[in-house]
């Protein structure tokens, strides 16, 4: 599975049932600029202690992805990871089996890190710290005592929706909170990025 820039993983023994006592392990490499994403198809793993995990990066032991994966409803697609390498690691038990999975990994673009200025602000979700096309996050803003938060989209053109360094100073007016546009709020202040970016705010005292 390496050097691909997508491709589909069976559980052992599909479309029959897995085995019992497996402890398989699938190392997925794509492109080196790009990151992965991984899309279920089917997702059916019958007891708690039947798992599949996703870990990011080169070393099986480094961070998950997600938690453990059980049970029989399908997951939502995966954080993108950080590199262009994640290990997929699949157990199970020797009680009841399953259908298993088949899950789809793609390699896609991505606009990096978040830069925040020194450290002033939280991103959540953090998507283990580079985001893929498509990702969105929150950024929770704390300046000479102004609050402030808006939401980022990483974009296919592998820039953000909103330029960064983020955090650097309050906007203008006090603290601000992304709505939905059309909303009905009062004190909406609207502003356009010079790319045609609306982003819709309002102010927030902090108290």
């Amino acid at each position: 599975m390496e050097g691909r820039p997508e491709g589909v993983i069976y559980s052992p023994g599909y479309p029959g049932r897995y085995p019992d006592d497996a402890n398989c392990w699938w190392k997925v490499s794509v492109p080196g600029d790009k990151v992965i994403k991984v899309t279920f198809l089917l997702f059916d793993l019958r007891n708690v202690t039947d798992s599949l995990e996703l870990i990011d990066g080169n070393d099986r032991t480094g961070r998950p992805l997600t938690a453990p994966l059980t049970g029989r409803k399908i997951p939502p697609r995966s954080n993108a990871s950080s590199s262009n390498v994640i290990w997929i690691n699949f157990q199970s038990d020797n009680m009841q089996r399953g259908r298993g999975f088949i899950l789809k990994y793609e390699a896609i673009g991505h606009c990096g890190k978040i830069s925040l200025n020194d450290g002033r602000g939280t991103v959540s979700p953090d998507h283990n710290g580079y985001f893929g096309i498509g990702e969105t996050a929150r950024i929770d803003c704390d300046t000479s005592g102004e609050t402030w938060s808006l939401v980022v989209e990483c974009l296919g053109t592998g820039q953000f929706n909103v330029t960064h360094p983020y955090c650097k100073e309050a906007p203008p007016g006090g603290g601000t909170l992304p709505i939905a546009i059309g909303a009905a709020v009062g004190g909406v202040v609207l502003l356009a990025a010079a790319i045609a970016t609306v982003v819709i705010v309002m102010k927030r005292k902090r108290r």
